[in-house]
C-alpha cells in the first residue's frame, strides 16, 4: 500500500470510533423506500430496544418499507411489514436484496442457510 493510500484510509477510519460516528455519517434512505433484510433471524421489536417483545423475526431478502430512524437513538430504524411496524438496527438493512454466499466451488447458498455471523456450521 503507498503511502498516499495508507493516509487516505487512515483518514477515513479513525481509531476508537463508534457506530454512532459512521451512523452520523451515513445518508439515510428516503422515507417510504424499500429495503431488504440482511441478516438471518431479524426481529422487529415493539419499541427501539432490544428488551422490548418482538413484532416479528424476518429472514434475509425479506422486503420491508423504511420509515425513519429513531430520533433518540439513531442506530435504531423504524421499518413496516405488511401491516406490522417495529425497530430493527440499522446494520440489518439493506439497499440491496441479498443474493447468497458464493462458496469456494463457485456454487451460491441461499442467504436463509447461512448464520449471519457469516460461515457454514456443521
Amino acid at each position: 500500500m503507498t503511502s498516499d493510500a495508507g493516509a487516505k484510509l487512515a483518514s477515513m477510519v479513525k481509531f476508537g470510533s463508534t457506530c454512532e460516528d459512521f451512523v452520523e455519517r451515513a445518508a439515510d434512505p428516503p422515507t417510504g423506500s424499500l429495503l431488504y433484510i440482511a441478516a438471518k433471524n431479524t426481529r422487529l421489536w415493539e419499541r427501539a430496544d432490544a428488551l422490548a417483545d418482538a413484532v416479528m423475526v424476518v429472514q434475509p431478502g425479506t422486503a420491508v418499507v423504511f420509515l425513519g430512524r429513531y430520533e433518540r437513538n439513531k442506530l435504531w430504524a423504524r421499518v413496516r411489514r405488511r401491516a406490522k411496524i417495529g425497530f430493527t438496527l440499522g446494520c440489518n438493512l439493506s439497499v440491496n436484496k441479498p443474493t447468497g454466499l458464493l462458496c469456494p466451488s463457485g456454487e451460491r447458498l441461499d442467504p436463509k442457510a447461512y448464520p449471519s455471523a457469516g460461515g457454514i456450521k456443521a
